[in-house]
């Protein structure tokens, strides 16, 4: 089965988190950590996709119950892959993403200050710069016109046509 089905996003008392279980290994800690018992491993994934459903019913019913500061201490207790889902406006403070320098801030001459994820490669050890943002509807159309071989009077031409704006 899709790798995907295995990831989970689940309610807690006060949020959500995201988990996936894709070793046997885990699957047995996600017993252990959330329903206080040893699980087996299930077999492979194939197997815990077929019969985990009732597992999985029960450890959602139990992460309802625990805040989602509780369930991720608790999931990360047992090495297990968990993440607390953020608000839109947590995401830039979050420890990881600051700690992988995941957003980057930028002045853009029309939107002010731009905070976007900013691009993963790395060259050299470096990450890519914004140095360049998208042109503004016909911010360089004069240019182009030019280019090509307008000359100024077409170009005043064509903006009081309306053909460009």
């Amino acid at each position: 089965p899709p790798t995907s089905r295995s990831f989970r996003v689940t309610p807690t008392a006060d949020g959500h988190i995201v988990l996936v279980t894709l070793t046997g290994d885990q699957w047995a800690r996600l017993g252990a950590a959330v329903l206080d018992e040893a699980a087996s491993s299930g077999g492979d994934t194939a197997d815990r996709m077929r019969a985990g459903g009732a597992v999985m019913r029960e450890v959602r019913a139990r992460l309802a119950t625990m805040t989602t500061e509780e369930a991720v201490r608790r999931l990360r207790g047992a090495d297990l892959p968990v993440a607390p889902v953020l608000a839109l406006d947590e995401v830039a403070g979050h420890e990881q993403v600051v700690a992988n320098d995941t957003v980057a801030a930028f002045e853009h001459g029309a939107l002010g200050a731009v905070h976007q994820p900013r691009p993963a490669p790395l060259f050299d050890g470096r990450a890519i710069s914004f140095s360049h943002t998208a042109p503004r509807l016909s911010e360089h159309a004069d240019a182009i016109l030019t280019e090509i071989g307008y000359d100024q009077e077409a170009i005043r031409a064509l903006r009081a046509s309306g053909v460009v704006v």
